[in-house]
C-alpha cells in the first residue's frame, strides 16, 4: 500500500512539473508524429505489435495490419489538432485563458491530474485512443490492461518511451493482477475510464464512487440496414464485399461489428442471394494466408448450435439457409426470410442476414435492444437515408456510416454517444 501511494505521488508530481508550461499543440504534434511512424509497415514497434496480435490475440496477419491502420490513421498530427478544436473550441483552451466570443468572457479548461484507464482484451483500438486522449488533456495515466490479453498497449508505451521519453513518463502500466493497488489508483484519480462487460463496468463504477467522474463503455452491438435501392444487380456484389469487411475486421469482437444485416425485400437482388455473396466474400477475406488460428472449441460449438437450429427451422418448412467456413468455426452466415428480430451474435464472424418487408417491423425489433445499440452501416437513397437516420438516432444509435466503414470510426466519433474528451474537463471562466 505504501509503495503504491509513493508511486501515485511521484507520478502526479512529475505530471504537474511536466505539463505546467507544455503547450497542447506540442503534445498533439509529438503524439501525431508517433502515429505516423506506426503507419509505416516496417516500423519496429508495429512489427512487434503484429506478432503479439497474431500470437496472443489470435488475429490473422492481414486483420492485425488492418486494425493498426484503423487506429493510427485517426491519431495523426492533423487529426489530433482537429479533434482538440472540435472538442474544446480552441486548441489553446488547456494552455491558459482564451476568449470565447459567444460567452463574452475568457475560459480555461483543466484536465484531470490523473485518469485510471481499465481496458478489455477484445480489441486494441480503444486502449491506444483513450491513452492518447488522456495525454492531450494533460492528464497522467494509470493503465490497467487485461490479464488475459494485454493487447498492444505495453508495446505502444515502449514506442512512446523511445519516441518522447519525457511524455512517456506521465503514464504508468499497472500490474494486471494487483487488485489492491488498482483500488488505490482509482481512489487517487479524478476520472476513471473502463471498458468491459457489464460486470466489469459495475465493479469499477462502484469502486469510483459518486464524487469522481466515471466513464464506462460496456456491451454494445451494431448492425447493417440496406434498402432496396442499394440492392441492385450492379451494386450488390460490391456491397456484399464491404459488408463482409465489416464482419471480418476485428473478428467481430467489438461493439462496431454488425450482428444482423437487414435487407429489404423486393429488391433486384434477393436476401438469399445477397447472403450467399456475403458468405463468398468472407471466404475470400479468410483465404489462404489470411485465416485465423484454429478456432477454440467453444467458438465451434456456438456455430454448431446455430446450425442445428437452422436445420430444424428448415425441417419445419421455413425459408432459411446457412453457409460456413471450410475451417471449423472461422465464420458463418445465417439467412432467414420471415424473421425481422434482432439477435446478438455469438461473435466469431457469425452474422444473421434477414429480409424485411417494413421498416417499422425492424424498428420494433430494435427497440428491445435500445440501450445496447451502437453503430449502423446504412445504405439507402439520399432522402430515405436521412429519414431512417433520424429514426435510428431516436432508438439510441450513435454512429451511422456506410457499409465497409463500420470498423473505422473517425477521430471525433462519440463512442456510446459521449464526447471523447470534453466531458473529462472542468472549466474556469474569467469575466
Amino acid at each position: 500500500m505504501i509503495r503504491t501511494h509513493q508511486a501515485i505521488n511521484k507520478l502526479l508530481l512529475y505530471r504537474d512539473q511536466y505539463f505546467i508550461n507544455k503547450k497542447t499543440a506540442a503534445i498533439a504534434a509529438s503524439l501525431g508524429r508517433l502515429s505516423e511512424k506506426w503507419l509505416e509497415p516496417n516500423y519496429i514497434w508495429r512489427r512487434r505489435a503484429i506478432a503479439e496480435l497474431v500470437k496472443s490475440s489470435r488475429f490473422s496477419h492481414s486483420m492485425s495490419h488492418a486494425l493498426l491502420d484503423s487506429i493510427f490513421k485517426e491519431l495523426t498530427r492533423v487529426k489530433l489538432k482537429k479533434l482538440l478544436c472540435s472538442e474544446l473550441g480552441d486548441i489553446r483552451a488547456l494552455d491558459g485563458f482564451f476568449f470565447k466570443p459567444v460567452l463574452g468572457h475568457r475560459l480555461f479548461g483543466i484536465g484531470p491530474r490523473l485518469i485510471t484507464h481499465v481496458f478489455a482484451a477484445n480489441l486494441p483500438n480503444p486502449a491506444v485512443s483513450s491513452l492518447v486522449h488522456g495525454l492531450l488533456v494533460k492528464s497522467a495515466g494509470a493503465v490497467k490492461v487485461s490479464s488475459r490479453d494485454a493487447g498492444i498497449l505495453p508495446i505502444y508505451l515502449e514506442s512512446l518511451k523511445k519516441h518522447d521519453p519525457a511524455l512517456s513518463k506521465v503514464n504508468i502500466l499497472l500490474p494486471a493482477q494487483d487488485r489492491a493497488g488498482l483500488r488505490e489508483w482509482v481512489a487517487a484519480s479524478e476520472v476513471v475510464v473502463a471498458y468491459g462487460n457489464e460486470k466489469t463496468i459495475q465493479t469499477f463504477w462502484k469502486m469510483t464512487g459518486p464524487r469522481k467522474k466515471f466513464v464506462g463503455y460496456g456491451h454494445r452491438v451494431s448492425f447493417s440496414l440496406y434498402t432496396r435501392e442499394a440492392l441492385t444487380q450492379k451494386g450488390a456484389l460490391d456491397l456484399a464485399r464491404r459488408t463482409a469487411r465489416d464482419i471480418w475486421m476485428g473478428d467481430q469482437r467489438g461493439c462496431l461489428s454488425p450482428a444482423v444485416i437487414y435487407v429489404e425485400a423486393g429488391a433486384a437482388v434477393t436476401g438469399l442471394d445477397f447472403a450467399k455473396e456475403v458468405a463468398k466474400a468472407l471466404g475470400d477475406l479468410s483465404g489462404e494466408g489470411n485465416g485465423l488460428p484454429p478456432a477454440k472449441t467453444q467458438r465451434i460449438l456456438d456455430k454448431e448450435e446455430l446450425k442445428n437450429r437452422w436445420r430444424l427451422k428448415k425441417a419445419k418448412g421455413e425459408e432459411v439457409c446457412f453457409w460456413e467456413s471450410p475451417k471449423p468455426g472461422e465464420w458463418a452466415v445465417f439467412f432467414e426470410k420471415k424473421n425481422q428480430e434482432f439477435s446478438i451474435s455469438c461473435a466469431g464472424q457469425t452474422v444473421f442476414v434477414r429480409e424485411y418487408q417494413n421498416l417499422d417491423d425492424v424498428y420494433r425489433a430494435l427497440k428491445s435492444y435500445q440501450k445496447y445499440l451502437q453503430g449502423v452501416a446504412l445504405e439507402a437513397g439520399k432522402a430515405k437515408r436521412e429519414k431512417i437516420s433520424l429514426a435510428l438516432s431516436r432508438l439510441g444509435v450513435n454512429r451511422i456510416t456506410r457499409a465497409g466503414k463500420l470498423q473505422e470510426p473517425p477521430f471525433g466519433w462519440r463512442h456510446d454517444g459521449m464526447s471523447p474528451i470534453a466531458g473529462w474537463l472542468r472549466w474556469t471562466g474569467l469575466e
